[in-house]
């Protein structure tokens, strides 16, 4: 933890390149990817995420899952529950939740999520397109997440609630829970102008180091996991087709 704390600390941030133009995937119906044994991962209770998303669904929508229990589960909420954006840990007893103050409807524009999950102090940071959009349902503190189990980008580890959207520089890390309320700390993620920032060949530019899962590039780059936790490889289902735009512009 305190290496993680220390790396961040040192680390400059990053400037926006003004060339990078940055691609993704669209997942749909029956694609997902699954790592059924991470490694190198330990169990925790910090974590950090930043992606970029256009939604198409309307339903439920996983976006990643940490075993079927839901130890780690990311998700878009169905139109019962808001259209929120939401973050669970059902493992332990109390689960932590929290999600977006507004409503991810589909509205055929790209946006910016980064979130941080500290289940020690029950500190939580939730900002969409670089503003804070943060509501506490339940904080679950001193509860380890462990997330060692089978993960799965784009659905339920048992193949449910399939996401439908495009996603573009998808960020993870379990080490480190970064404090978004530090103007700096967001420009490691988004720049100023509300664009993607290069965060480096393997995602390394915001802490020094690789996070245990980071996905990049067109649909040929996204099927390698240029973080640390491995390829997702397992139980796959699906093509990838590129991103029809980039949040680039």
């Amino acid at each position: 933890m305190f290496g993680a704390a220390l790396r961040l600390a040192q680390t400059p941030a990053t400037q926006p390149d003004p060339g990078y133009i940055a691609e993704g995937v669209r997942l749909a119906a029956d694609i997902r990817r699954v790592r059924n044994t991470p490694s190198g991962v330990s169990d925790g209770r910090l974590g950090t995420f930043s992606c970029w998303y256009k939604r198409f669904g309307t339903g439920l929508d996983i976006i990643y899952q940490v075993s079927s229990s839901a130890n780690l589960q990311i998700d878009f909420q169905s139109s019962g529950n808001g259209h929120k954006l939401r973050f669970t840990a059902l493992q332990g007893t109390p689960d932590m939740a929290f999600e977006t103050i507004g409503s991810q409807t589909v509205d055929s524009l790209w946006h910016h999520v980064m979130a941080s999950w500290d289940r020690t102090t029950g500190t939580f940071h939730l900002y969409i397109d670089g503003v804070d959009d943060l509501n506490v349902i339940t904080t679950g503190q001193v509860v380890t997440i462990d997330y060692t189990a089978g993960t799965t980008l784009g659905s339920t580890f048992s193949s449910a609630f399939h996401l439908n959207a495009e996603l573009v520089d998808f960020w993870i890390d379990y080490t480190v829970a970064i404090d978004f309320s530090v103007a700096a700390n967001r420009l490691k993620f988004i720049s100023a102008t509300g664009k993607p920032v290069f965060l480096g060949d393997n995602g390394e530019l915001p802490l020094g180091g690789s996070p245990e899962v980071f996905w990049s590039g067109d649909l040929t780059a996204w099927e390698t996991n240029k973080g640390t936790m491995g390829d997702f490889s397992d139980s796959n289902q699906g093509s990838f087709t590129n991103a029809t735009s980039s949040p680039s512009g």
